[in-house]
């Protein structure tokens, strides 16, 4: 991943964060290093009806904490992708440009990065995403980094994936599956929007 970044990048959309898989979800705000963030306790989390473990489809869920989050220089809200009806369009767009912020292992390491870092990958083509990881290409996308051969790894699970749509950013996808830490190959991550229409019954 590239230098740390001075804040951290919080996706919320109202008092919530999404991700899924994991029984137990903890959630830390407010800082650009795990010294300096701080954890807010989660209230409950409401998991896809669909959600299936073993295929890892509808690996999507929401986060509900115990507060609200008061933005803040270090905490800012992040949208969903932009809804258009009909059709729904399938976002991020291949060879799209997206990046994420995560506190992974870092260089192929068992250590965790100090400091949040940013990889910067491009969305691959459903061909090479389905050639690495079995995905429903509409519940799933696929980035890699062909330049710095940046990637995600261990402790970056459900991490934001941003893009940036007519210059406005966008929460774009969630870190789902990555490949081996320090492999130079795509990392599969959760499509956003996709579950758009799920996620706004969920905000009622």
């Amino acid at each position: 991943m590239s230098p740390p970044l001075p804040t951290i990048f919080i996706n919320l959309n109202a008092n919530l964060k999404l991700f899924c898989s994991f029984e137990r979800i903890r959630v830390f705000l407010g800082g650009n290093s795990r010294d300096t963030m701080r954890e807010h306790p989660v209230h409950n989390f409401t998991a896809h009806p669909q959600f299936d473990r073993n295929s890892r489809a509808f690996d999507i869920c929401i986060v509900r904490l115990l507060n609200p989050i008061t933005p803040s220089a270090e905490i800012h809200m992040i949208g969903l992708p932009p809804t258009y009806s009909p059709p729904p369009i399938d976002m991020p767009f291949e060879y799209e440009e997206v990046f994420i912020d995560g506190l992974g292992n870092t260089g192929g390491t068992t250590e965790a990065a100090p400091f949040i870092y940013r990889s910067h990958q491009r969305v691959t083509s459903e061909e090479r995403c389905r050639s690495f990881f079995v995905v429903d290409p509409q519940q799933a996308f696929c980035g890699e980094d062909r330049e710095q051969r940046s990637n995600v790894c261990n402790g970056d699970i459900g991490s934001p994936v941003i893009g940036n749509y007519r210059r406005q950013e966008y929460l774009a996808g969630i870190v789902r599956i990555h490949p081996s830490c320090g492999a130079h190959q795509p990392a599969a991550y959760t499509r956003i929007s996709f579950f758009n229409m799920w996620i706004q019954t969920q905000l009622i």
